[in-house]
């Protein structure tokens, strides 16, 4: 998806994470919702280069 925002055009590409529900986290106005627990390990993203009014930081 393609967004725009105060001229700068960028790209989203959200990252899909397979699931599976996990045991009974509590109750909210009579019915039971559960915890998802993440099916891969989480590995650290590496560094990205951003720019806030023309300097670029990390």
């Amino acid at each position: 998806m393609q967004y725009h925002f105060h001229g700068a055009t960028y790209e989203h590409d959200p990252s899909v994470v397979p699931v599976s529900e996990g045991q009974v986290g509590g109750k909210y106005r009579g019915a039971e919702w559960k915890t998802h627990v993440a099916n891969v390990p989480s590995h650290p993203r590496a560094p990205r280069q951003l720019r806030y009014r023309g300097v670029m930081y990390s």
